[in-house]
């Protein structure tokens, strides 16, 4: 169990900007062991942001989306791994708190401590069997970030005759863990796979993930898994593409100055990150919707048009990216495996 650190998101911020040099120093030995190294556990969990997403009433933080992407995207700058991690880790350990019976959290969110928890809590790749009181739970289950650090691991699963999707938190100790986490990437997040064989899970502990059957938190933990998912990733993306363009810096700027390849990716990044976090100025401008429609802003005379979904999209000639002895758009193609298209 973790000890709730009682900390605003600013002094979160502060404290992952001091810890950024022991991140650094123990980068290297966390790649080596293929997960964060004690001292790097600890200051993770001492700075506060593992409550990020965890509802207020449990202690938690219970961050806006806006500021969940503003902490992520601190932490992987630091280091592309434990920013990996530790989105997952708060994601999943918020949704237990999000979702489980109030039994369920009297135990494990008492005292100011709560668990850790690593999984994933929507791929329904087990399968389970009703008992009393609960279900019998089986299956395997892949690349679980934050393994090494979980107290506990979601389980979803399937179950047999009503095909009911559920999801059951299980204790680590409970589950066979497969240290098989060996690859090129992000090695320190000890993405483990993990089985359980006719494990017992008590009711209380088992749930339907989804907005509408949210318990308890603000808007961040009524979010679906998928857009909580690419809150995080797109955060996480932020922050490495940001400590890229810091590491090109020294070469762009040699070989370019103020027109070097970081200073013009750092633009474009600026830009992103700008739309991400700010509010739309204009709320009643008309935008284009998925069809391809596009109108005027009010009072330009401008008319409407609206793009058919058969027309081929406008290139300008010479465009770039398209070579000028090609079509300007190339269609699906089916068949093949990977569905390819020429990007316009």
């Amino acid at each position: 169990m973790t000890t709730a650190v009682q900390v605003s998101i600013r002094e979160v911020l502060a404290r992952l900007d001091d810890i950024h040099p022991l991140l650094q120093a123990e980068a290297e030995d966390s790649e080596r062991l293929r997960r964060p190294t004690p001292a790097v556990q600890d200051a993770v969990k001492d700075s506060g942001v593992l409550a990020l997403m965890i509802p207020a009433e449990l202690g938690g933080l219970e961050a806006t989306p806006l500021r969940i992407l503003e902490v992520i995207e601190k932490l992987s700058h630091s280091d592309a791994s434990l920013g990996w991690l530790v989105r997952a880790l708060a994601a999943e350990t918020a949704a237990a708190a999000t979702y489980l019976s109030d039994e369920a959290v009297a135990e494990l969110f008492a005292d100011g401590a709560f668990p850790l928890v690593a999984g994933q809590s929507t791929g329904t790749t087990g399968h389970a069997v009703r008992g009393p009181g609960g279900l019998r739970v089986s299956g395997s289950w892949q690349f679980a970030p934050g393994v090494s650090m979980a107290t506990h691991l979601t389980v979803p699963v399937t179950v047999d005759g009503s095909g009911e999707r559920l999801t059951c938190l299980v204790p680590r100790s409970r589950l066979q863990i497969s240290d098989n986490w060996d690859m090129l990437g992000l090695r320190a997040t000890a993405s483990l796979d993990y089985t359980a064989d006719e494990v017992a899970v008590d009711g209380g502990y088992i749930v339907r993930i989804g907005p509408d059957n949210a318990r308890r938190g603000g808007v961040v933990n009524r979010l679906s898994p998928a857009l909580l998912s690419g809150l995080n990733q797109a955060a996480w993306s932020q922050g490495v593409g940001r400590r890229l363009l810091d590491e090109l810096a020294p070469a762009g700027s040699a070989q370019g100055g103020h027109y070097g390849l970081a200073a013009r990716w750092g633009r474009v990044l600026r830009r992103v990150r700008s739309a991400l976090l700010s509010r739309p100025r204009h709320p009643g401008t008309a935008h284009a919707d998925v069809a391809g429609q596009r109108e005027s802003s009010p009072g330009t005379g401008a008319t409407e048009r609206r793009t058919r979904d058969d027309d081929p999209p406008r290139v300008q000639p010479g465009h770039a990216d398209v070579p000028r002895d090609q079509p300007s758009h190339a269609p699906l193609r089916r068949g093949t495996g990977d569905a390819q298209r020429t990007l316009q």
